[in-house]
């Protein structure tokens, strides 16, 4: 007699035995990236650590010790390797600006230079600090540890805190954190992303309005990362969504990729603005919709069968300065059917017709 053995006693006695179960390793890409994200950090860190030294002292900041922080960033990058895209030149000026615009908003003011050289290490340590945690992150596939990214603010908001005991030196906590945020941190982590650039990747880059980690429609992001924007209007129109093939249709879900920069569904995730009431569609029939901003998932289940032909109506809110779609706009693609047995089936389709 065959007997069912559960994941959880088995993966126990795997581990009773000393058996290690898989684990997920970690890809070249994942690992390169995550090196140049901390040595872009590190050189930040290293270079603002120039500027503090010398603004508490009064003096010309030391080209020297800029060099040799530049240098240490340039060997980390070519150690890191070539498996993970980001252009050495290119981080290397967003790292510039970076520093620029934080000594900017520390300009060191006379009698209180040692509170102006506190927060531009401050500074320094921050965005080295944010850019470790999403090395670690990058490097080993897992999530940003947010509790990581708390211990950074945290040490900052500190650190700002003792510099100001010193003075009141120019540079607030919230205008540097958004130099380090904005100029620092986020741009730099960007530009070296722990897998390659393009839709699908889970970041979203320039002409991306989404990006969920795939290139599949009927989720959060369509296939090409881009949700047009649609400012409603009142005026509306409606399609009809139909269906054909199959036997003993009794359910069917549909999924309605309308064009949204023309079109939009009105409210989210609702069924007001769909109607079943057609004479192929039973009464007593459920419908159920989902509007994905970009997309419709529409349900309709009946106890009997189904006739092929029109079975839902949708009426849209047209978009401002939008030309009218017409039904060749839609794409309409049957995800699941099922008879009046609940058994599934295949060779059903759907079409859009106007009304």
């Amino acid at each position: 007699m065959l007997k069912t053995i559960s994941v959880g006693f088995l993966l126990s006695a795997l581990l009773a035995a000393g058996v290690q179960p898989a684990v997920a390793k970690t890809t070249p890409q994942q690992k390169c990236a995550g090196a140049k994200q901390k040595a872009a950090g590190k050189n930040i860190a290293a270079e603002l650590g120039c500027y503090s030294k010398a603004a508490g002292k009064g003096i010309s900041v030391d080209t020297a010790c800029l060099g040799k922080a530049t240098g240490a960033f340039g060997a980390a990058f070519t150690k890191a390797g070539t498996a993970c895209v980001g252009d050495q030149a290119a981080v290397q000026s967003q790292i510039d600006g970076c520093v620029n615009q934080l000594l900017g908003a520390t300009p060191i003011t006379t009698g209180l230079e040692k509170c102006g050289a506190a927060k531009i290490k401050a500074a320094g340590a921050k965005a080295a600090a944010k850019l470790t945690c999403t090395s670690k992150s990058a490097g080993s596939g897992k999530p940003l540890d947010q509790a990581c990214i708390g211990k950074a603010e945290t040490k900052f908001s500190t650190a700002i805190g003792k510099a100001d005991a010193k003075g009141q030196c120019p540079g607030t906590s919230a205008g540097l954190e958004s130099v380090v945020d904005n100029v620092c941190f986020n741009p730099v982590a960007d530009a070296l992303p722990p897998v390659a650039p393009g839709c699908g990747n889970g970041i979203i880059e320039a002409g991306e309005t989404c990006d969920d980690g795939n290139t599949v429609d009927g989720d959060s992001c369509p296939h090409n990362c881009v949700i047009q924007s649609c400012t409603p209007t009142a005026s509306t129109r409606t399609f009809t969504v139909s269906f054909s093939g199959g036997t003993n249709v009794a359910a069917v879900q549909v999924l309605l990729d309308y064009p949204e920069g023309q079109i939009s569904v009105p409210g989210s995730g609702n069924d007001s603005n769909v109607t079943g009431s057609i004479s192929n569609t039973p009464p007593g029939a459920l419908l159920v919709s989902n509007d994905l901003d970009y997309a419709l998932i529409q349900s309709v289940t009946s106890l009997s069968a189904l006739t092929p032909g029109p079975i839902f109506r949708v009426t849209f809110q047209d978009c401002q300065g939008a030309t009218a779609p017409t039904p060749a706009d839609f794409t309409c693609t049957v995800t699941q059917a099922s008879d009046t047995s609940f058994t599934d089936i295949t060779g059903v389709t759907c079409s859009v017709s106007a009304p």
